[in-house]
């Protein structure tokens, strides 16, 4: 499988905006059988890609509006509907799940404990996860709940009519595959 990955937005210090995304990821993909490229922010190219990939970094503009996040906001919000219209399934990871609950109808909150490791429970199972985020999904509407931390905040999420999947944990972080990070990528291949 090929992905058209979305990637962060960062500026130089001399004013420029990059896009920008760890070695890792790429690489990490290639574990699960998924070569990934980067889709280029002001001419994406859909026709060799079969399922798009929101990754993390940046902040939702409704959250912290600065001219990053808006442009990131807007390009992800054409993917998004491009990808639903053609029937190409959609993973978030971390602020890409944010999107992608923000697409459906979430509401976020400010936390402190997101940062490191923490456990959360993925479809019955009692796992560890990294997390690095700030603002995490109180609720959301129209969308399966997959996974939630033990302090109560959805963790992965899934819309089947949308062919959607959120999780918000890096899985390109992970000196190995986690199981809930295998369960996750189980669950996306699935959605084709």
């Amino acid at each position: 499988m090929r992905a058209g990955i979305i990637s962060k937005l960062i500026k130089s210090e001399h004013g420029e905006i990059l896009q920008a995304l760890d070695l890792e990821f790429c690489k990490k993909l290639a574990f699960y059988d998924i070569k990934g490229e980067i889709l280029n922010y002001f001419k994406p190219d859909f026709s060799r890609v079969d399922m798009l990939i929101i990754s993390g970094g940046n902040d939702l503009k409704s959250i912290i509006s600065n001219d990053i996040n808006i442009l990131r906001d807007e390009f992800e919000s054409n993917c998004i509907k491009y990808a639903i219209e053609n029937e190409i399934p959609i993973f978030g990871v971390c602020k890409g799940a944010q999107s992608l609950a923000n697409f459906l109808g979430a509401c976020f909150e400010k936390v402190s404990t997101h940062v490191g490791e923490h456990e959360i429970d993925l479809l019955g199972d009692r796992l560890k996860v990294n997390s690095y985020h700030n603002y995490a999904i109180k609720s959301i509407e129209n969308a399966k709940i997959l996974a939630s931390s033990t302090d109560g905040y959805i963790e992965a999420f899934s819309n089947e009519k949308f062919k959607i999947l959120g999780a918000m944990w890096h899985f390109e972080r992970e000196a190995k595959p986690s199981q809930a990070s295998k369960k996750i990528f189980e669950i996306l291949k699935g959605l084709k």
